[in-house]
């Protein structure tokens, strides 16, 4: 199950260092302006920042929204990859400690 976090975007280090594409200002505030109005339907993705940042988040995927939310001074909606990943991650496991059980299983009839 992916939660869904509600992040103050001040806690979040936007990485604009590391990221692909342009950034368009007037795009996030406009998706800001339209966050603020109708709620945001799409989360951005974070992770925990690394030890000793000053952030506690990293933004993954989402600067527009990112941007869009702290100029319109609102919270946004993200999901923690790193989470979700490990939890795939661990079902992965799973199937195949299910599937070695079931060959071993099979192979003892």
């Amino acid at each position: 199950m992916n939660q869904i976090l509600s992040l103050d975007p001040f806690t979040i280090d936007p990485d604009e260092a590391g990221r692909i594409g342009l950034f368009y200002p007037a795009k996030a505030e406009a998706l800001g302006f339209l966050m603020q109005r109708d709620g945001q339907t799409d989360p951005i993705k974070v992770t925990k920042a690394p030890s000793g940042s000053s952030f506690e988040w990293r933004l993954v995927y989402g600067l527009h929204r990112l941007r869009g939310a702290l100029s319109a001074g609102i919270d946004v909606q993200a999901s923690d990859v790193y989470k979700r990943q490990a939890a795939r991650h661990h079902a992965h496991i799973q199937r195949h400690r299910l599937a070695a059980t079931d060959a071993d299983q099979m192979s003892r009839r």
